[in-house]
């Protein structure tokens, strides 16, 4: 019983082939080989996304440990002498941990 409802349902397959036609039937199997192409190249396209997810994920992390380190230093402002403060520009800051 099983093995004839196997032949009847190969019958009918083949039957909505013949139907369809050839060219219904290549138009359709390059639409799928159109669509396995785009599958691929969007699972690409996912690794390459996700590494980089990864890739700024781990920056994240060494920006905060060494947002940490310097947190946890003792920071000494040093004013240099007039004149050459001056003549430079600006304040040197120096972090001793």
């Amino acid at each position: 019983m099983v093995g004839y409802r196997w032949k009847e349902q190969d019958a009918y397959i083949e039957w909505i082939e013949s139907s369809c036609g050839v060219d219904t039937m290549q138009r359709l199997r390059d639409s799928e080989t159109k669509l396995q192409q785009q599958l691929q190249e969007s699972v690409k396209r996912e690794n390459i996304l996700n590494m980089k997810l990864a890739t700024k994920h781990q920056e994240m992390q060494d920006l905060l440990v060494g947002n940490t380190t310097i947190s946890g230093c003792n920071i000494h402002t040093i004013f240099i002498h007039n004149s050459y403060y001056h003549s430079h520009g600006g304040v040197t800051v120096s972090y001793v941990c």
